[in-house]
């Protein structure tokens, strides 16, 4: 990539350059592309004569066919089976020797550009001789550079803020100083540095990004991209300097960089190849990928986490061709003239809010220094998130649990068997089963990553790295695949069942609470215990027929979709078979008229009983009567309880429904991972509110909760808690009964 660059800069700046190759270079380059029926291959071959180098990358891709995991990875406790890999999860291989690739090929680049800035009889170079190009003219600028740590990529420096700027000054006459036989150069940067400090009041300017050609070389380039010092400096050069204008760049012959795109904006401190990206996608003209990079579509961030440099790829599978323009050079460096090294590499196939199926590489052994390798490179507002995130299935989980325990003690030990109490009582099991077998062990799954509860060998690879060794193959680990473990395969049954049986009996209640408010009178003519718990056991039955129909696999067996993401099963198994297929298209026509059905009668039910309510006022108006009081508080209570359930069940469909519609459209969403999360999570967590909102709300509810926790209380522990008052009751009646004696005469004051 950098011999591309190197003489397509050369190209730009000259067109009478031509690169010449060093004697013995042997550089050899060859691009294939085939494109068939069968898909897309790419074969890039580079040979180096007398290097004995030679690497090959190789990538293959079709429609409709996911990349599966090795065997390896698939030999895991969870008898994982057909894996069904992420579309944005690619494998990746790094060729740790293409150094010496790069450095020759750099050699050739220097040359045609010391041809093109060293030649002084070119006719352009006398037109600007007042700002003669001296060879090594940066090399006390590299002296005191971050050099060590950033070996021949990007190095930023940073200055403190509270200091004055005279170091900043002083390095640049350092750059600036020329051999007697030529006049110093007019230091344009120093000019632009002042300009800027005086009309924003002091304000250090920025620190240009450094970009080496190759590891040995000494000749760099300086990258600006900052908004408000481009404006400042860009027309300088262009007056002083010889330039060559590109779309969206400006390279002039000093090796200054101006990136003059405002809308594109590093994404954080920690991209640190994102001005060098978008130089590389501008020389090559390739505005595609530079739209990616500007848009952070693509992205190599390199953090360093406890004395450990992790970076992280993140990328669009559809436009994997950007990558070409990174050459690994973080991993490269690291492994560069090692005999031995260790690196682990991973994926995060479990959090949601950022860098979401994106590949990480460790530097370095983590464990060594007790670093948690899914955790601690996130970012630390993507770590808050998703500590938020596990507190609100924390809160779902329990408040589920704990409330329909509840509502179905107390149903059981109570009196009530009306058509109402039996469907509620139907759905406090289902969320009951949902939130005690799904969302509590879902919360295990969620700390499992952040805690490292147990060593989770088949999300990360550990690669042990020799000198000879020529590439390193990265792993990919899926997030969603297909499992016949059996608890996870119990628990896509469970959550399948009892979601089908929750959406079917909230319709149910819809249409009942229609009734009550519309057609009250003829309620029992509609509606009936026996009806309804006939109704109750077709649902039950239908819902197991369903979930066991599409988690069966075909060969005796179940099988459920795992997400390690989302953290929850989906009973659903891929099938080819029509019937299979027949009937999901049955069921999501079914579930969409339930969903719908539920909302269009919440909704008529409500405007009926504000009807009916406006009658029976007009009516008392005629007669002369206010409607306040009790009567008027109940009716508000119960128009607010109807009006709670009809927006929590549209909050809890919502998101899933429109998730849903978007993956059908070819509209991207920015963070596609988080959306699912929340809208599935959104979804599941209807079963926390359910048993509060359906049944606390009630006050013959209220009151038989309160006589059966009574009832459980120990006879002893009642006997204390209530001894005190009743003698504190029993004092008064006396006292009150000697008062009522004296008044009478009956009793003397001296008695």
């Amino acid at each position: 990539m950098a011999t591309v660059l190197a003489i397509s800069i050369c190209s730009i700046l000259s067109s009478n350059a031509e690169p010449v190759a060093g004697d013995g270079g042997g550089l050899e380059m060859s691009h294939l592309t085939r494109v068939d029926g069968g898909g897309l291959e790419m074969s890039h071959v580079t040979r180096v004569d007398g290097g004995g180098l030679e690497m090959s990358r190789v990538t293959l891709g079709s429609s409709g066919v996911r990349p599966q995991r090795n065997a390896a990875q698939l030999e895991t406790s969870a008898s994982v089976s057909r894996p069904r890999q992420s579309p944005d999860a690619q494998s990746k291989i790094i060729v740790t020797r293409s150094e010496i690739v790069r450095t020759r090929a750099s050699n050739v680049a220097s040359e045609a550009l010391n041809n093109i800035f060293l030649n002084h009889s070119s006719e352009e170079m006398y037109l600007h001789n007042n700002f003669r190009f001296r060879h090594g003219l940066q090399e006390n600028q590299i002296e005191n550079s971050s050099r060590k740590s950033y070996a021949h990529g990007l190095s930023r420096e940073k200055r403190d803020s509270g200091r004055n700027d005279e170091r900043y000054i002083a390095k640049s006459h350092a750059q600036a100083q020329v051999s007697d036989d030529v006049r110093e150069p007019i230091p344009i940067l120093e000019i632009c540095s002042n300009i800027f400090k005086r009309i924003y009041a002091g304000e250090l300017p920025p620190e240009p990004v450094i970009h080496y050609f190759n590891k040995d070389s000494k000749k760099f380039m300086r990258i600006f991209l900052h908004a408000r010092f481009v404006d400042i400096c860009l027309p300088l050069y262009r007056s002083l300097v010889k330039c060559k204008e590109m779309k969206h760049m400006t390279m002039c012959s000093d090796l200054v960089v101006f990136l003059h795109t405002h809308d594109c904006q590093r994404p954080s401190e920690d991209d640190k190849y994102f001005e060098v990206l978008l130089l590389k996608a501008l020389v090559m003209e390739d505005y595609k990928c530079f739209q990616i990079i500007c848009d952070g579509m693509y992205r190599v961030v390199v953090r360093n986490v406890s004395g450990i440099t992790v970076q992280v790829w993140v990328y669009d599978s559809e436009n994997a061709q950007c990558d070409a323009y990174y050459s690994n050079d973080e991993v490269i460096d690291f492994l560069a003239d090692k005999e031995r090294e260790v690196i682990v590499w991973t994926m995060n196939t479990f959090f949601p809010c950022c860098y979401s199926v994106r590949g990480a590489v460790w530097l370095g052994v983590p464990g060594d220094r007790g670093i948690n390798k899914f955790w601690d490179y996130l970012p630390f507002s993507c770590r808050v998130a998703e500590i938020i995130l596990v507190s609100f299935v924390a809160f779902v989980g329990l408040s589920g649990t704990l409330g329909n325990l509840l509502v179905v003690v107390v149903k059981l030990r109570g009196d009530d068997e009306g058509e109402s109490s039996i469907l509620r009582t139907s759905l406090a099991f289902a969320d009951l089963f949902t939130s005690v077998f799904v969302i509590l062990p879902s919360l295990f799954d969620h700390l499992s990553p952040i805690l490292e509860i147990y060593d989770l060998k088949e999300n990360y690879q550990v690669i042990e790295h020799l000198r000879k060794t020529r590439r390193i193959q990265l792993g990919n680990f899926a997030d969603v695949y297909v499992t016949k473990n059996g608890f996870r395969v119990f628990q896509g049954l469970v959550l399948g069942v009892c979601s089908f049986v929750s959406l079917f009996t909230l319709f149910m209640l819809s249409v009942e609470r229609l009734i009550l408010t519309g057609r009250a009178l003829r309620y029992q003519h509609y509606i009936s215990v026996p009806r309804i718990k006939i109704v109750i056991l077709i649902i039950w039955v239908t819902a197991v027929l369903n979930t066991l129909v599409f988690t069966y696999d075909g060969n005796g067996g179940f099988t459920v979709m795992w997400s390690s993401i989302i953290k929850l099963p989906v009973a659903l198994t891929p099938s080819g078979a029509w019937v299979v297929n027949l009937i999901f298209l049955i069921q999501v026509g079914l579930l969409l008229f339930l969903c719908l059905g539920t909302l269009i009668f919440s909704i008529a039910s409500i405007a009926k009983f504000v009807q009916e309510q406006r009658k029976v006022v007009a009516n008392w108006r005629n007669q002369h009567m206010r409607v306040s009081g009790p009567f008027s508080q109940e009716n508000r209570y119960i128009l607010g309880t109807m009006v709670m359930m009809t927006l929590l069940f549209m909050m809890s469909i919502t998101p899933k429904a429109a998730q849903t519609i978007l993956d059908q459209t070819n509209y991207k969403i920015s963070n596609y991972f988080l959306m699912e999360y929340i809208s599935w999570w959104i979804f599941v967590s209807g079963s926390a509110w359910n048993p509060w909102v359906y049944n606390m709300r009630s006050q013959q509810f209220k009151k038989d909760t309160k006589n059966i926790l009574q009832a459980m209380i120990p006879r002893r522990l009642k006997e204390r808690l209530w001894r005190p008052d009743d003698a504190d009751r029993r004092l008064e009646r006396e006292r009150a009964q000697e008062k009522m004696l004296r008044r009478l005469g009956l009793v003397n004051d001296g008695n």
